[in-house]
This record gives C-alpha cells, sequence and structure tokens, in this order.
C-alpha cells in the first residue's frame, strides 16, 4: 500500500519545517490551517472480498461520493462533482456478453457500499445506467454512468459516507485511515484494469487540524507526506507550488521542494444563478442568468456550454434544439449531446434509467460585463399520484462552463494532483477531424419546484417539422474553462442569485510534483426558489494525443500517465 498526504495551505498559514517530526514508522505535524487530501493505492488483496471480485471482472470503474454541504476549494483542488453518487464504469466485454455477470455485481456493489434503501434504483447496468460515447469507432468497449442525488441515498447527513468508508477496506488499520473521511468533502475509489491497483483519494477543505500523526497501515507500506502552499505561476495556466516534502523511513529531515505544472481546473471571476420561469406548468423553462459575457482572459475561439444531468421526472426534446430560429430566440447554438433513447410519453414510474443528460452550447452576446439570460427548455412526466397531491425529485443544477482550444504549444502533460473521469464525457469533430473528450464535472443541487397538470402534452414540435430539421453543428474541444463555486448574493422576488467564479482547464498531469424539488399537483402552478448555498463544478477536456511526461523526483510525486475512461 502507498499512502499519499497532502496539506496545501494558503502562504501565510505556513509552519516551521523543524515542527515535523520525524520518527521510524510516524511523522507529526503542528497544529495548521490547511485543506487535506489522502491517497491510498491499494492492490486487489488489499481489498474486500466483493469489491475485489467486482472490480477483477471490470476494465475501468470510478465511484465517487459527495457530502451535501458545501465547502471552500483551493488550488490544485478546484475540481467539483454535485453531492451524492457517481459511478463511471467500463466492462471488459460488451454487455450482453461475457460482462453480463459482472452487470449484476456492480448494482450489488453499490448496494453493499451505500445500503441504498430503495434497491429498485440500481438494478443492473442495462436496465439503470446510461451509455457514454466512444472516442473513436474502434474502440471495443464503451463506457456507462450511473447518478444518484443525495436525497436519493439511503439516508442523510453523513451516514451514507459512513456506510462507504466503513466498507472499503477489511482491515483495522485501514478503517481507522478511513473512518476519519467522515468528516471530508469528498471520496473517490478509481480502478484500471490496466494498473491492477485500485486508488482510494479523500478531501477535506480547508480547516484547522490540531495536530495530524501521520503512520504505515502495514510495515511494508510507504507512507510521503507534503506540506505545500500555492505561489504566483509565471503562466497563467499553470500552478507554482512550494513547500516540504517527506517520505517516512527515508527522509532525515524535510525536504524543500519548489515546482510548476499545468492545471486544468481554474477559477475566474463569471458567476451565474438559475430559475424555473414562472408559470412552469408541464413544459419548464429553466432560465441560467449570467453575469458577464467575457470569455476567459487571453482565450479565442471559446464557446460557453451548459451541462446538465436529469433525473427521470425531467428530460429534454431534442428535436427542439434543431429549429434555429428557436435556438436564437433562447440565446441557444447548438445542442451536442442528449442521452439516447429518451422517452418522450413515459410516466416517471415506469422509467429505469438513473435519468439523462444534456450538453447545449450558449450564444452569449458580444462580450461585456452586462448580465444576459439563456433559457433551456424541458418537459416533466407524470409522477405517481399522492394522497397529498404532492411528491418531489431531485434536479441537479446545470454545469457552465467555458470550453476553449488549447492550442499546440499547451499540450496537456500529467498532473500530479489532477482529478478525472468525473462526469459525462462526450466527444465531437470539427470539419478539421480533430477529437476531443469533454468532461464534466459537477453538477449542483439547487431548491426549485413546479407543478405537473393532470394531463401530459406531447410535445410541443410536430413528426413533420422534426424530419425537416437539421442535425446540430458537431465542435471540438481540447481544453475547457468552467464555471465553479457558489456563493447567494442578490434575492428578489423571482429567484436567488449565487456567485459562481468560473475554472479554467489546461493541462493535464498525475500524481504528486437543496436539493431541486418539483412538486407534482393537478392545480395551480407554483415555484419555489433556490434554498441554500451550493458548490459548482470545473471541467475540462484532454488532448487525445500522448505528451512527453515530467518526473519530479524518485517518490510518488513523478508524473505517470492515468488511465480514463475510453
Amino acid at each position: 500500500m502507498r499512502q499519499r498526504i497532502t496539506f496545501v495551505h494558503e502562504p501565510q498559514d505556513g509552519i516551521d519545517p523543524k515542527s515535523i517530526g520525524i520518527h521510524t514508522n510516524t511523522l507529526t505535524l503542528p497544529a495548521l490551517k490547511a485543506a487535506r487530501e489522502d491517497q491510498l493505492t491499494l492492490s486487489l488483496d488489499e481489498l474486500p472480498q466483493e469489491l475485489r471480485i467486482a472490480l477483477s471482472q471490470t476494465k475501468e470503474l470510478h465511484i465517487r461520493y459527495v457530502t451535501a454541504a458545501p465547502y471552500d476549494s483551493i488550488p490544485p483542488f478546484n475540481s467539483r462533482l454535485a453531492p451524492g453518487l457517481h459511478v463511471y464504469y467500463t466492462p471488459k466485454t460488451e454487455i450482453g456478453k461475457e460482462g453480463q455477470e459482472f452487470s449484476d455485481l456492480l448494482c450489488g456493489l453499490i448496494d453493499t457500499l451505500f445500503d441504498l434503501e430503495d434497491k429498485s434504483l440500481c438494478q443492473t447496468p442495462e436496465i439503470s445506467f446510461t451509455s457514454l460515447p466512444s472516442k473513436n469507432s474502434q474502440q471495443s468497449s464503451t463506457g456507462y454512468e450511473y447518478y444518484l442525488p443525495h436525497s436519493q441515498l439511503s439516508a442523510s447527513g453523513s451516514r451514507p459516507l459512513q456506510t462507504y468508508a466503513s466498507r472499503l477496506c477489511d482491515s483495522t488499520t485501514c478503517h481507522t485511515r478511513v473512518s476519519s473521511a467522515l468528516r471530508s468533502a469528498y471520496i473517490d475509489l478509481d480502478f484500471s484494469s490496466t494498473t491492477g491497483v485500485s486508488k482510494l483519494t479523500t478531501f477535506w477543505p480547508s480547516q484547522t487540524w490540531d495536530s495530524v500523526s501521520v503512520s504505515k497501515i502495514d510495515h511494508t507500506d510507504r507512507v510521503e507526506l507534503g506540506v505545500l502552499s500555492n505561489e504566483k505561476p509565471i503562466r497563467e495556466d499553470d500552478l507554482n507550488m512550494s513547500g516540504f516534502l517527506t517520505v517516512l523511513g527515508e527522509s532525515k529531515a524535510p525536504a524543500p521542494t519548489m515546482f510548476q505544472f499545468p492545471s486544468r481546473h481554474h477559477t475566474h471571476a463569471s458567476r451565474f444563478s438559475t430559475a424555473f420561469i414562472e408559470p412552469t406548468g408541464l413544459h419548464p423553462t429553466l432560465q441560467v442568468s449570467l453575469s458577464s459575457s467575457q470569455p476567459p482572459k487571453g482565450r479565442e475561439g471559446c464557446r460557453l456550454n451548459a451541462h446538465l444531468n436529469l433525473p427521470r421526472s425531467v428530460f429534454p426534446d431534442k428535436y427542439q434544439f434543431r429549429d434555429a430560429l428557436y435556438l436564437a430566440d433562447k440565446n441557444l447554438s447548438a445542442l451536442h449531446h442528449v442521452t439516447l433513447p429518451v422517452d418522450l410519453e413515459a410516466p416517471e414510474y415506469t422509467m429505469a434509467l438513473w435519468g439523462s443528460s444534456l450538453l447545449v452550447e450558449l450564444a452569449p452576446p458580444a462580450p461585456s460585463e452586462g448580465e444576459w439570460t439563456a433559457e433551456i427548455p424541458l418537459h416533466l412526466r407524470y409522477l405517481l399520484p399522492t394522497e397529498s397531491g404532492y411528491s418531489t425529485t431531485s434536479l441537479p443544477a446545470p454545469e457552465v462552463f467555458w470550453a476553449c482550444d488549447a492550442g499546440e504549444e499547451s499540450k496537456l502533460a500529467v498532473n500530479p494532483f489532477d482529478r478525472v473521469n468525473l462526469g459525462s464525457y462526450i466527444t465531437h469533430q470539427d470539419i478539421k477531424k480533430f477529437v476531443a473528450e469533454l468532461f464534466t464535472n459537477n453538477a449542483l443541487d439547487i431548491d426549485q419546484s413546479a407543478t405537473i397538470p393532470e394531463k401530459h402534452n406531447q410535445g410541443t414540435v410536430s413528426p413533420k417539422e422534426r424530419a425537416m430539421r437539421s442535425p446540430p453543428t458537431k465542435l471540438a474541444f481540447q481544453r475547457l474553462l468552467a464555471i465553479k463555486g457558489i456563493e447567494e448574493i442578490v434575492k428578489d422576488k423571482h429567484k436567488r442569485h449565487q456567485k459562481l467564479p468560473i475554472a479554467v482547464s489546461s493541462k493535464k498531469q498525475e500524481r504528486w510534483p437543496t436539493k431541486d424539488s418539483v412538486a407534482a399537483s393537478s392545480e395551480s402552478p407554483s415555484l419555489s426558489k433556490r434554498k441554500e448555498r451550493l458548490p459548482i463544478m470545473a471541467t475540462v477536456a484532454a488532448s487525445l494525443e500522448l505528451f512527453k511526461l515530467i518526473e519530479y523526483g524518485k517518490n510518488d510525486y513523478q508524473a505517470r500517465p492515468q488511465s480514463q475512461l475510453p
């Protein structure tokens, strides 16, 4: 087992390296204020049996759980995901062939880790998961995704995280380490058959640590500790970090270090807010209000996009996005992706899929600091009748981000802190046949509600009109800029605005150097306003070309290639 513990603090919160205690099997730190990331690298033999068997039958599996509590991020930990459970996996063979057995194991594994109260939420990947688009036509296996908002897990509070953490490993010492994750912001579990190992990553936002003691879980473990802070980078796309690195059993004293590397995620000053236009009715329109149409500084050809993860009760009609005049009226440019198939008529309670995803390009006005809005049309399904006439469902907020071409001079390298496989990726090709992948990182929860009339309309576009409309334009993106972070700043009678810094995506490296509620009713429509502060995501596209790796040293901080979803 390999352990990598990283503390990142503000420059004014630094500590004296002489206060770091180095003992035979333990490293100690004095009180400090910092964000923390722990990464455990485990072999299959070090995992519980059920998890080990499931992983051995898959090509890649990424399980991510994010708590509902909002938190502040600090570089290089700017990536975000929606509160709840995210699963992305690729079987060794196509579903329906030899991979069928793994399909049964996966939902059983999710239930074991999270103790789902409603077992029907995850039946098998063939039934409950949605497929991800392939990077190329030669790809032999398909990736699948699954998402459950925090409100649909076993209970509120820390119980899902507690269940998850307690079942990830077998040994007592591992349980002790993982149990500390109950106060963390997220836990990631990543496995790739290419390496044959799994990585368990836990992140805590900045807080005051009274004292820290890091020891080996097993005498054969390798333990590495870094205490770092951010410095002013030479290039805007890079992060510059300095501090001290220590390897337990090898270092006699903390070694000073300074390194600079390209980062996938950065922040930007833009803000956006969302609300449903009232009255919502059966066909609600999600209004996205942005504080500025200014693209990221120093970037040309950037495109503004919104990505939505929609639950079963809400769905898009792709045919509405094929009318250029209709899109222009909504300040939209094109629909780039929608999960298929989408049943336009089925009630919510007959659906087995977790939901659907939607990627739409926005059409901002000329660059300015003035606020503007875009409107995304959606549709509601019938919900299961209740005695009160009302029921609720969760709707993640959209991920809004700028997508920009990285250019030949900015080839994405390997970031030791990189966090990828954070959501759906969508591939597109332009007329030059360049391909890039678009990773959507996080979806947020926003409290909104709408009433559903008794009758379900059959859409606003006739089949004839649909057949006459041309498909949307496809684009290639090599790097993304994403809007992240959220903080409530303005309230009015229609909606609450929230501050959202934008995250800039750049180059790639690995290792070191609430809810929205839709109330169903047959009476008058209504819309509840946003009720809580929420974090938002960062996204990025990674280049498909392999670049020369950068090695920072002999320890675990050296750059190495990272497997990704196909």
